[in-house]
């Protein structure tokens, strides 16, 4: 989450903490630095093991531009976890504004790696996540060389292993200026422990992820399934002067004759009366189809045309229309039922724009 914590005697705090695009987002981010005067001495406090790489994006930019632009003096401190795409975020506000300190306590961790995408597809959709992926490394690579002035090919070496750093060693590589201590001035924890700790939340990270996109791919295909199950409905009722196929009416050249609807009423009235009953039930059953799938998916514009031009629900462009808007809605209401938000809610314009991001395309860092 985001959220303005605390006032302290001389500052304003604002916590980061939880998945990246899952917990805090950009949004709340905006929301909770309104809430900063012009003059105010800000600490940013961040506990977080990383996330969704495209939000962190939209998140460094803020706290980057508030920094340019902020009066008051800014702090960035790490207070427990940075890790993945967090890391990041601990070196927004010192990039807008050079004076401000990071600062870590003594048994803070700091981690680092290569950014990482789930993907489903053939040789080529692999071949292009792979492509976007070392794109988004060197963006990560940038940002970490701004910050410390180590050089590509260090940080291709330690993103490529995955480096963990604990709390004075933050410091000596460059990530963070100062480090608060025990008040007997030594560390008071086992560095391995607190890695190993650190290890299992971004682990945890990873399954939220994971699982998150299992639950967005099994949402989509129950509504593929659901959509193709569609019985396949019977045409429209007949135009007036629509010709029909009668059943073995030979002529004098023993051919199969065609009669028009006005000439079926009139020569058989009560098989016209069936034909007509079936044919209104069966655009009535049409009609319903589609008023359903709008109440479903909250989209009557998309059902109305469709009524309107007469297709059923099964046809092909019919389908891939409604799974669209199916999926978004899916998508929506289970990204708020799993995160509801704690302080600010973001506009549903915000949410479809992280929705829209395929996830498969999203790409982890």
């Amino acid at each position: 989450m985001v959220k303005i914590l605390r006032q302290t005697e001389t500052m304003k705090v604002i916590e980061i903490t939880g998945v990246v695009g899952w917990d805090c987002d950009s949004e709340t981010l905006k929301a909770s630095l309104k809430e900063i005067a012009p003059n105010d001495d800000v600490q940013i406090s961040i506990d977080s093991p990383g996330g969704d790489f495209f939000s962190m994006v939209s998140m460094f930019n803020i706290l980057r531009d508030f920094a340019r632009n902020h009066k008051g003096t800014i702090e960035t401190y790490i207070q427990g976890l940075a890790a993945s795409c967090a890391s990041m975020l601990a070196l927004a506000a010192k990039a807008g504004k050079s004076e401000s300190k990071i600062i870590v306590e003594d048994l803070s961790i700091f981690m680092i790696h290569n950014s990482w995408c789930i993907e489903i597809g053939d040789r080529r959709m692999h071949a292009r996540a792979a492509e976007d992926l070392q794109r988004i490394d060197a963006l990560q690579r940038m940002i970490y060389t701004n910050a410390t002035g180590k050089t590509e090919a260090e940080l291709i070496e330690l993103m490529n292993n995955d480096t963990f750093y604990y709390g004075e060693e933050i410091i000596n590589a460059g990530f963070a200026d100062e480090m608060r201590k025990t008040e007997n001035g030594e560390p008071n924890i086992d560095a391995e422990l607190a890695k190993t700790n650190a290890k299992a939340t971004f682990a945890q990270m990873q399954q939220k992820m994971r699982a998150d996109y299992e639950k967005r791919n099994a949402l989509t295909q129950s509504r593929v399934a659901a959509l193709a199950s569609l019985d396949a409905l019977q045409p429209k009722p007949m135009a007036k002067n629509q010709t029909v196929q009668t059943a073995a009416t030979p002529n004098n050249n023993n051919k199969e004759s065609k009669m028009t609807a006005a000439e079926i009423k009139e020569q058989y009235p009560e098989a016209y009366a069936e034909i007509a009953k079936t044919g209104a039930a069966q655009e009535k059953e049409r009609i319903q189809a589609h008023l359903k799938m709008a109440q479903d998916s909250g989209d009557m514009s998309a059902a109305l045309e469709f009524i309107e031009s007469g297709v059923n629900c099964n046809e092909n462009k019919v389908v891939a229309k409604y799974h669209e808007i199916f999926t978004k809605v899916a998508l929506a209401k289970a990204r708020v039922a799993d995160n509801p938000p704690d302080v600010v809610t973001p506009s549903p314009e915000s949410k479809e724009a992280l929705i829209d991001n395929a996830f498969f395309a999203e790409i982890r860092g």
